[in-house]
């Protein structure tokens, strides 16, 4: 829709807060045109069933925004799939005939129940960091990505998101959505492995923009190694982890994520 010279989507993202979805509330169509920020599941409930939003395509679409905000709900729950889930039968209600409705919310649910996977190379202190915060092991001293999150709390910051936001010439960039009252709004450029170590420190969202899942994710599958006979363990498990801990105390961080590996494919 072209309006007043510039062009807009019936549907969109916010480019300013992506936590805001925008719609034209096409009741008032075609004598105003009205913009609608629509903040949480149950504004997108509202648009679909009091009709700002009409036509099969349009609803489908809104629906399919509406889980994605489900989505960073449910992040910040405390049961992730249960919210997920609570949320999708909300938008289900809307319209339960409605076949764009239903695919586009069931569509969302498979992407988000991890078949697509995103490959993304990164160093080995990155590795090893992101291994460590997986694991919660904690270190003697604190690591970089421990220092970010550090000051980020110092200054009463929040890590809203993290995302992985686009692909170009092979190489994928990702931002970091913080919030505070002390440096207000802030979208901070990042290396996706460093952001990816900070946001599961801070337990924040960790998001793929659409577009690149697109051209760059792969079926889970396909990571997938195929399995070779184990070799006989030259230590035994207790001996392995007992020099894991040896490894931490003394910040020998790669050589600890190498006995980690081990020790994980020795492990029933």
């Amino acid at each position: 829709m072209l309006v007043q010279g510039e062009s807009y989507r019936t549907v969109w993202l916010s480019k300013e807060d992506q936590e805001v979805v925008w719609v034209i509330d096409q009741r008032q169509l075609p004598f105003r045109f009205v913009k609608e920020a629509l903040l949480n599941v149950h504004d997108i409930k509202r648009a679909i069933t009091d009709m700002h939003v009409r036509g099969a395509g349009c609803i489908g679409a809104t629906a399919g925004f509406g889980m994605y905000l489900a989505t960073l709900e449910a992040s910040r729950s405390n049961d992730f799939e249960k919210s997920l889930q609570y949320s999708a039968g909300i938008l289900r209600n809307t319209r339960p005939t409605a076949v764009n409705l239903t695919w586009a919310i069931e569509r969302q649910l498979k992407e988000i129940s991890g078949e697509i996977c995103l490959p993304v190379i990164v160093g080995s202190y990155e590795a090893q960091s992101i291994a460590l915060a997986i694991e919660v092991v904690e270190t003697p001293r604190p690591l970089t990505h421990d220092l970010i999150c550090d000051v980020i709390t110092g200054i009463d910051g929040l890590l809203k998101t993290v995302r992985v936001s686009h692909l170009t010439d092979g190489v994928f960039y990702a931002q970091m959505e913080l919030e505070s009252d002390i440096i207000g709004n802030r979208i901070i450029d990042a290396r996706p492995s460093d952001a990816i170590a900070v946001a599961l420190r801070m337990k924040a969202p960790i998001l793929v923009a659409p577009r690149v899942l697109k051209d760059a994710g792969v079926k889970e599958d396909m990571l997938k190694d195929t399995k070779k006979p184990r070799k006989k363990p030259e230590y035994s498990l207790e001996a392995l982890k007992e020099k894991l801990k040896e490894a931490v105390e003394e910040e020998e961080y790669e050589f600890a994520a190498k006995l980690r590996d081990k020790i994980s494919s020795l492990e029933p």
